[in-house]
């Protein structure tokens, strides 16, 4: 049931470079890529967890030379609300490097909504940029609606209501629950739309089959899965549609 969505084409929108001290033995460049092989990803939107963690110029620095030694891969600028001028310098070290395609953040990290103040700086430069924001859900709602920008609300398979009503949030099905009544995928994928729904897997710390499981459960039509898959990235992340494969069509 699970091998037809392996081998089907597909764009990863939530992946990571680098580890988050568990056992997690893809953590390398040619172990990230065999993920890719073997899933049939065509692209995966990646950020670096030592960004996240501790060292945004290093941590965006790996992202940059995964993206160059893996062509497959797409970097997000990693920011930091408690470093504004660190963040916006590194937005614009990347500005102009046609492999990152966006930011993230994760505001949990600081005990903060992204509808704080502190991010603000940040979210005009991506607004002026037309550069999407990933970040989880806390805040979200408040911001969503000021900034023209694409948001991508990470692991967005639960509490996901609120923020249904804005045309620029995509929900991001990574890491989410296991448990069924905690991970209303089909309900979203109605609710949302297909158009607005991204697969993502959060890998290597997930694998991505995790999320494929929960696809194959609910027998989806090719074209919604052709939508999710792939189609969906696009629109998300406009300079994905920079990608030089017209497979990703």
């Amino acid at each position: 049931m699970l091998k037809p969505l392996f081998d089907e084409p597909k764009i990863d929108t939530h992946f990571h470079s680098g580890g988050w001290n568990v056992v997690q033995p893809a953590q390398h460049t040619l172990g990230l890529s065999r993920i890719l092989d073997r899933y049939s990803i065509m692209l995966a939107v990646t950020s670096s967890t030592r960004a996240l963690n501790d060292a945004l110029e290093a941590g965006n620095a790996e992202t940059a030379r995964l993206c160059a030694d893996d062509p497959r891969f797409r970097g997000l600028v990693v920011v930091n609300p408690l470093e504004p001028e660190k963040s916006l310098a590194e937005m614009d070290k990347y500005q102009d490097d046609s492999q990152f395609v966006g930011i993230k953040t994760i505001q949990d990290f600081y005990g903060l909504g992204l509808d704080d103040p502190r991010y603000s700086g940040i979210l005009d430069k991506a607004a002026n940029w037309n550069w999407p924001v990933m970040a989880h859900t806390g805040g979200m709602v408040d911001v969503a609606g000021h900034w023209p920008m694409n948001f991508i609300a990470a692991h967005a398979t639960h509490g996901f209501e609120p923020l249904l009503r804005y045309a620029n949030v995509y929900f991001d099905i990574a890491t989410s629950p296991t448990l069924k009544a905690r991970c209303p995928l089909a309900e979203l994928i109605r609710r949302a739309g297909r158009r607005s729904v991204l697969f993502s897997s959060d890998a290597p710390l997930i694998d991505p089959a995790l999320t494929l499981g929960k696809l194959a459960s609910l027998d989806l039509g090719a074209d919604t899965l052709a939508q999710i898959f792939r189609q969906t990235a696009l629109i998300a992340f406009p300079r994905l549609r920079e990608a030089p494969s017209t497979r990703l069509r």
